[in-house]
Formats: C-alpha cells, sequence, structure tokens
C-alpha cells in the first residue's frame, strides 16, 4: 500500500464486507495538491458553512431557538455576528424566534 493511502484501504475492506458486489481493489483518482496555491482552505462542518454562508451573504441579524440537528448553527452565528457587527438573538421558543425575524424584516 502506498503512503497516504491507508484510509482508502479501509474504504476498500468496508465495501467488500458489505456484500455490495463491488470487486477488490477499488481505484480511486487523488488530484495533487497545488502546493503553490495561496488561497486558504477551510474545514468546516456542513452546519457552520450554512451559517457561514448566510453571513457572506448579508445576514446581520439572527434569532434562533436552538433545537436538534441544527443548534451549531445558532453557536456558530453567537460567536461570528460580533464580528461582523451583527446581532445575535436566541429566543425562549420557535415562536418567539419568528416573531422577531418578522420584526427585524420590517
Amino acid at each position: 500500500m502506498m503512503k497516504g493511502f491507508v484510509n482508502l484501504e479501509g474504504v476498500d475492506c468496508g465495501i467488500i464486507s458489505s456484500g455490495m458486489g463491488l470487486h477488490y481493489p477499488l481505484f480511486y483518482k487523488v488530484a495533487r495538491r497545488n502546493t503553490t496555491m495561496k488561497k486558504k482552505l477551510l474545514l468546516m462542518k456542513g452546519n457552520e458553512a450554512i451559517a457561514e454562508a448566510a453571513i457572506k451573504a448579508g445576514c446581520r441579524f439572527y434569532a434562533g431557538y436552538p433545537i436538534t440537528p441544527q443548534n451549531e448553527i445558532p453557536e456558530y452565528f453567537a460567536g461570528r455576528m460580533p464580528e461582523v457587527n451583527g446581532v445575535f438573538i436566541q429566543a425562549e421558543s420557535e415562536l418567539s424566534a419568528v416573531n422577531m425575524v418578522y420584526g427585524a424584516s420590517a
């Protein structure tokens, strides 16, 4: 096994043991990383990416009630809104949060 491909071998073994009928070995095309890139890469959870995308799109007010499975969204907004001069409010219920959003949009 080539250095750096241990995880791919694990994927192969998992697929084979699942009985999906795929043939071993599976081959992957892995793009070589451009080491001359000046761009900063960022790894985020999906909910954090949703919140950051809203901020990048201009969202400066968030009123929400933390419920599973989106608990990470208000947590992210709580930290980021002060950095972008936005407002974060954790409401006492979903109904309260919706009414706050209605008021902010007026």
